[in-house]
């Protein structure tokens, strides 16, 4: 198996359903908490990424000292991480905001990701390309009505990542029922 492979995986195998089963109902799951809650979920992603930020920059500068070359860098990069946690934990809405613009980068790779994929797939796989085609579509979308328009509110936001990750959810679970019941081998 080549690097390529494992890097980009090959989504037409039917050997990896069930790793798309799993992300289609955890997608599904968190899409559905999203519709729910908008405002909790917003908040509570907030707050992980401030947890994160503040821990990650503790953790580098206990390391810094560990390391030979760029140890200023290091630094730097952990007082940068303790400080952005901080202020995410004090302003969640700060994080809610820095959170949607890393979604819509998330959303676009994601899209430009499904329609390569789908453009690569073969013919036997016809009914999966279509739907990779059609979540591309609708994460590009996604993309950027989060990159053009971040005015929508918060709870507007959620909403519609909550129902994109609902449809992305759904449509991954088709395809793992799909490619569960061919047999085409992971490339090589």
């Amino acid at each position: 198996m080549s690097n390529k492979t494992i890097i980009l995986g090959n989504f037409f195998s039917s050997s990896l359903w069930g790793v798309l089963l799993v992300r289609g109902i955890i997608s599904a799951l968190i899409g559905l908490v999203f519709i729910i809650d908008p405002i909790s979920a917003m908040f509570i992603l907030a707050l992980i990424l401030g947890l994160f930020l503040l821990i990650n920059g503790i953790l580098v500068l206990v390391n810094a000292n560990k390391v030979q070359t760029s140890k200023g860098l290091m630094i730097a990069y952990g007082v940068i991480s303790l400080i952005a946690g901080a202020l995410i934990m004090l302003q969640p809405f700060v994080a809610q905001v820095f959170f949607l613009i890393l979604i819509a980068f998330w959303a676009l790779f994601t899209g430009v990701e499904q329609l390569l994929l789908a453009a690569r797939a073969p013919k036997a796989a016809m009914p999966a390309k279509s739907l990779a085609i059609a979540t591309g579509i609708i994460s590009l979308l996604l993309g950027f009505l989060l990159l053009i328009k971040p005015s929508m509110g918060v709870a507007m936001i959620a909403w519609v990542i909550g129902i994109y990750l609902l449809i992305y959810g759904l449509f991954t679970i088709i395809v793992s029922i799909f490619l569960k019941k061919i047999k085409m081998p992971l490339e090589k």
